[in-house]
């Protein structure tokens, strides 16, 4: 219920972008954002942007996130407010690609004040909100980042936040992983086009665009450990790490982290 004060704060728009195979059309909010969404005063009007949200059946999560970022600029343009983005995981990548854009002077007509991004892929190594124990595990000596690589672009009077968990392998993977290497050559794996999938690998080639993980044969204990932890980080993916972010506490903190991003919307976006 919102107090008279809340009631005499402008409202915003609050697009969400769910990941992957979560659904887009609703109604309302609903999957992992719906843990942030759910902690937020009357004052935000919630909604999802609907796309594919697949990853390689029946369309590659190359082409899912494009349809993703088309879709989203058009409800961004046509939102009564100023919008906040909220994604998760593959939607995350969907936020970052029009962030990044705009940071490059395209759609320089939408009125985006704020982002939250949940299990970013793209989680650049420096970059991670929350308390300071947690900042301190994810951007520390050692420290990974997002699976699919490094993108840190988006207009400096847009307020980011990143939520990531250090044992969730897709927004914190080591820097050697051999995951890396998987999300790379399975970004335009599709069932419908796998002409597109080869075209793409190559061109990849082609151009160098593959992360570069560097694998030492000469050093098979320091091979052993590089493959044990991406069994690790793959192994938590498959039990619910990645998914956990609605009902595990932050570190130093009794909050969870959606619950955190939702106090710091709500906090910060006036």
């Amino acid at each position: 219920m919102s107090t008279n004060a809340e009631a005499n704060l402008p409202g915003y728009s609050v697009l969400c972008v769910p990941g992957t195979t979560e659904n887009t059309r609703g109604p309302g909010v609903t999957g992992m954002l719906a843990n942030i969404t759910g902690k937020l005063p009357a004052r935000f009007h919630c909604s999802m942007i609907p796309y594919p949200a697949d990853y390689g059946i029946p369309i590659s999560e190359a082409k899912s996130i494009q349809v993703g970022v088309d879709n989203a600029v058009n409800e961004i343009q046509a939102a009564p407010f100023p919008v906040v983005l909220l994604g998760y995981s593959q939607g995350a990548q969907i936020v970052r690609a029009i962030l990044a854009e705009m940071n490059h002077g395209i759609h320089a007509q939408l009125r985006v004040v704020a982002a939250g991004l949940v299990a970013d892929p793209l989680r650049p190594i420096d970059f991670a909100s929350g308390s300071p124990e947690l900042v301190d595990k994810l951007t520390g000596p050692g420290a990974g980042w997002g699976v699919a690589g490094q993108m840190e672009e988006w207009p400096k009077s847009i307020q980011v936040w990143s939520m990531a968990r250090p044992e969730d392998i897709i927004p914190n993977a080591p820097g050697n992983s051999p995951v890396r290497a998987l999300a790379d050559w399975t970004r335009w794996m599709s069932i419908t086009d796998p002409v597109a999938w080869g075209e793409e690998l190559l061109h990849k080639a082609k151009h160098n665009r593959f992360q570069a993980v560097i694998t030492n044969w000469r050093h098979p204990i320091g091979v052993l450990r590089q493959y044990a932890d991406a069994i690790a980080g793959i192994e938590g993916y498959l039990t619910g790490i990645h998914t956990s972010y609605g009902s595990i506490s932050m570190p130093g903190i009794p909050m969870t982290y959606c619950d955190w991003l939702a106090q710091q919307i709500d906090d910060h976006v006036r």
